[in-house]
């Protein structure tokens, strides 16, 4: 699965991440501009942006990402012999640009009457999170809307 599935398939669970993209290089470097790495909040990663100590530095950023809702840019130095920043001697340089990818958001329908079940059917195709929200068991249930996320009816 690619990074763009990943984030799909997260914003359906409706769970948050932070996109890493490589922005910007110089030297030697474990990874080109353009690659990327999707951190969740428990720290699950899907792709790298290369490995060792300069990852989990950007993956410690990401999850302050999430915590902000603020984008970034960082850069580190893999040319580090005096140990200031990555601790890496690989030779280079790279930036970062470390974005939240909020978790979709949800629609509350009130009612699940005629017109809720086309606006569901709307939320559906649109990729939306949808509730429906009925006092009534016949219209707010999973048969009638298996794409809610919930039916609630108390």
């Amino acid at each position: 699965m690619n990074i763009f599935e990943e984030i799909i398939q997260l914003q359906r669970e409706n769970k948050s991440a932070a996109l890493v993209t490589v922005i910007k290089t110089r030297g030697s470097v474990p990874r080109e501009s353009g690659s990327k790495m999707l951190v969740q909040a428990d720290g699950t990663i899907h792709g790298t942006i290369g490995g060792g100590s300069v990852e989990n530095m950007v993956i410690n950023e990401a999850l302050q990402v999430l915590k902000s809702g603020k984008a970034v840019t960082v850069k580190h130095d893999l040319f580090d012999e005096d140990g200031k920043d990555t601790g890496m001697v690989c030779g280079g340089n790279m930036e970062f640009f470390i974005e939240p990818v909020a978790a979709a958001e949800k629609i509350y329908i009130f009612g699940g009457g005629h017109i809720a079940f086309h606006l569901a059917g709307l939320a559906g195709m649109m990729e939306f999170n949808y509730l429906i929200i009925d006092d009534r068991k016949d219209f707010a249930n999973k048969e009638r809307f298996p794409g809610a996320l919930e039916c609630i009816n108390n």
